[in-house]
C-alpha cells in the first residue's frame, strides 16, 4: 500500500511554506554553507529639535558556517541610506553601517544569528525618499562577499518622535 502524502497537494504545500517564510529568506552559497535573513523594516523617526527625519532600519541575519576551505562568512554588515525619489540635483547620501562582530570574526563550523539595526542621515521630511539597504555576509579573499541589495518605502507622514541628543557641557577630565 502506497504511503499517503502529508499535504493534500504539492501546490498547497508550497503555498503554506511560502506564507510561513514571508519576509524572510534563505540561500545556499557555493561551498555548502547556508545563510539567510529575517524581515527587514524601515521606521521613520522625527528629531524633535530640528523637525528633520531619519530611517531606523532593522533586520536579522544568520549563517551556518559549515564546510571545508576558507569561504565561510566572517562578519555580517547592514548598510542603509536614504535616496531621493524626485528629479533634480540629488547629492548622493552616505551609507551608514552596522557590523557584527565588531572586533573579531565568525568561526567555521558554528551557527550564528544576530538582530541588527542602523540609522540613516537626517533629511527634510517634505521631500520624497526611499531607503536603499544592503545586507552583506563578509568573506575573506579570494571569495566574494555575499550581498543582498534592495529598496524599502519611506513614509514621512507617520514618523515616531525621537529623542534629541545633547552633548555634555564640558569634556570629561581624568585629572
Amino acid at each position: 500500500m502506497a504511503s499517503r502524502p502529508k499535504c493534500l497537494s504539492s501546490v498547497i504545500c508550497i503555498a503554506v511554506v511560502g506564507l510561513l517564510t514571508l519576509g524572510a529568506g534563505t540561500a545556499s552559497a557555493d561551498n555548502g554553507f547556508h545563510y539567510g535573513w529575517g524581515e527587514t523594516r524601515a521606521q521613520c523617526i522625527r528629531v524633535e529639535s530640528t523637525g528633520l527625519v531619519f530611517a531606523h532600519v532593522t533586520t536579522s541575519m544568520w549563517v551556518h558556517n559549515r564546510g571545508t576551505g576558507g569561504g565561510w562568512v566572517t562578519n555580517f554588515r547592514l548598510k542603509a541610506r536614504l535616496i531621493p525619489t524626485t528629479s533634480g540635483l540629488n547629492i548622493s547620501r552616505s551609507w551608514r553601517t552596522n557590523r557584527f562582530p565588531v572586533h573579531s570574526n565568525l568561526l567555521q563550523d558554528y551557527n550564528y544569528s544576530h538582530g541588527m539595526g542602523v540609522n540613516t542621515d537626517v533629511v527634510d521630511p517634505e521631500a520624497d525618499w526611499k531607503v536603499q539597504v544592503k545586507q552583506v555576509w563578509d568573506r575573506k579573499a579570494p571569495w566574494k562577499d555575499i550581498v543582498r541589495e534592495f529598496f524599502l518605502t519611506f513614509d514621512t507622514s507617520h514618523c515616531k518622535k525621537g529623542k534629541t541628543y545633547t552633548p555634555p557641557e564640558s569634556p570629561i577630565s581624568l585629572g
